[in-house]
C-alpha cells in the first residue's frame, strides 16, 4: 500500500501545483523534487529488515562489520570495500542498522530526485515510473549496488557537463561499492551525435549474431567477472521487459527529430546497450543488474516521449491518464513483489533482533 501511497501524492502533488508550475518555475519543480525525493528517502531508511530480499543480510553484515577494525574489512573486501566501510564508520555513530539505511536512502533519493530535476521533461512521470519499473525496488534489495547506481546516475550528469575528473572519481567509488558498476563505463564513451544509417546497419547484423552466441558469450564473461554466477539449463522468465524496453526505444526513435536531440541521442544508445544485455538475463536472472545500469534512464527517456505525445495528439489528460493507467496494472501485475518488497512494514513494526539473527 505504501507505494501507491508514493504514486498517489506525487500525482496529487503534479496536479495541485500545476504542470506548468512545475516545468517553467525552477523554485516549484526544485520544491516538488524535494518533496518527492524526501518520500523515496522515507520508504527506503524507515522500512525494517524483511522489506527487501536482502536488507536481512545486509543488517548481518552490519554488525559483524562492527566487531572488525577497518583493517580487516579493508582485507577482506578490497575488491569492493566501500559499503563495508561505510558500515563501520557509521556504527560509530549510532550502532543500530538502520543508518546504513538512512545513508543509503538519502544517497539513492538525491541521486535520483537530482537527475530528474536535471534533465526530465516530466518530474511526475519519472518519479511515477520508479516502483513499476522496478528500478527504486531494486535499490531497496540490493544496498551495495543501490549506491552503485546512484552514484553511476551523477556520474552521467558529470559527463552531461563535461567535468569528467569528477566523473572518473565517482565512477572509480562506484566500482568500489560494487563491482558490476565496471560494465557502465561506455556511459564515458556515448556522444550527443545521431547515430548515423552506418552505424545502424552495424547495429542491425551484430545484434542477432549476439542473441545466437548469447549462451557461449555469456559463458565466457562470467567466468572471468561473475564465477559464482550459474547460467541456466532453461531459460528462465518472459521476454515481457525486454520487448517493453524495445517499445521505449521505438518511441524514442519516431520521435527523436521533434524533441531534445543531445540526449534524446544519448538515451537512444543508451537503451540499445540495455537491450542487448537483457537478452542474456533470461539465462542467467543476475544480468539484469548490469542491464538497469542502461535501462534506469528511461525515467528521464520516457518522459520525453510522453511531452511529444501530449503536443501532437492535442490530448494531454488522455495521455496521462493512459501512462498512469499503464504504470499502475504493470506494477499491480507484474512487479508488486519484485525483491520481496511487498508487504511492507516500517521497522518498529518488525524489530530486528542481531542476536537472534545470528543463532
Amino acid at each position: 500500500m505504501i507505494y501507491y501511497i508514493f504514486i498517489a501524492v506525487v500525482i496529487l502533488l503534479y496536479v495541485i501545483m500545476g504542470r506548468d508550475s512545475i516545468k517553467n518555475s525552477s523554485g516549484v519543480g526544485l520544491f516538488y523534487c524535494i518533496l518527492s525525493g524526501f518520500l523515496l528517502f522515507l520508504i527506503f531508511s524507515l522500512r525494517s529488515t524483511a522489506v527487501g530480499s536482502d536488507t536481512g543480510q545486509y543488517a548481518r553484515i552490519f554488525y559483524h562489520c562492527t566487531e572488525l577494525s577497518y583493517y580487516d574489512i579493508f582485507k577482506a573486501h578490497k575488491d569492493e570495500p566501500v559499503f563495508f566501510l561505510l558500515c563501520k564508520l557509521l556504527s560509530g555513530i549510532v550502532n543500530d542498522h538502520q543508518i546504513i539505511l538512512v545513508a543509503i536512502g538519502a544517497l539513492s533519493a538525491f541521486s535520483l530526485s537530482f537527475i530528474i530535476k536535471k534533465f526530465s521533461d516530466d518530474y511526475m512521470v519519472s518519479y511515477v515510473m520508479l516502483f513499476p519499473m522496478q528500478y527504486y525496488s531494486f535499490m531497496l534489495t540490493g544496498l551495495r549496488q543501490a549506491m552503485s547506481i546512484s552514484l553511476i546516475l551523477i556520474v552521467f550528469c558529470l559527463i552531461c557537463d563535461k567535468r569528467y575528473k569528477a566523473a572518473i572519481l565517482l565512477f572509480i567509488l562506484a566500482v568500489l561499492c560494487h563491482r558490476s558498476a565496471l560494465l557502465a563505463v561506455p556511459i564515458f564513451f556515448i556522444s550527443s551525435r545521431k547515430i548515423s544509417i552506418f552505424q545502424y546497419a552495424i547495429i542491425i547484423v551484430i545484434v542477432p549474431v549476439i542473441i545466437v552466441l548469447r549462451r557461449p558469450l555469456l559463458t565466457l564473461g562470467l567466468s572471468g567477472f561473475y564465477s559464482d554466477y550459474v547460467i541456466l539449463e532453461q531459460e528462465r522468465g518472459t521476454y515481457a521487459t525486454l520487448f517493453l524496453y524495445i517499445g521505449i526505444l521505438i518511441l524514442l526513435l519516431l520521435a527523436q527529430n521533434r524533441i531534445k536531440q543531445d540526449i534524446c541521442n544519448k538515451y537512444i544508445k543508451l537503451l540499445i546497450i540495455g537491450i542487448i544485455i537483457q537478452w542474456f538475463v533470461p539465462l542467467e536472472p543476475n544480468i539484469f543488474r548490469v542491464a538497469i545500469y542502461y535501462h534506469i534512464f528511461t525515467i528521464t527517456s520516457v518522459p520525453l516521449i510522453i511531452t511529444y505525445f501530449r503536443r501532437y495528439t492535442k490530448a494531454p489528460l488522455v495521455v496521462d491518464l493512459a501512462f498512469i493507467g499503464l504504470m499502475i496494472i504493470m506494477f499491480s501485475l507484474f512487479t508488486f513483489y519484485s525483491g520481496d518488497i511487498n508487504p511492507y512494514s516500517f521497522f518498529w513494526e518488525n524489530p530486528y533482533d542481531p542476536v537472534e539473527s545470528f543463532m
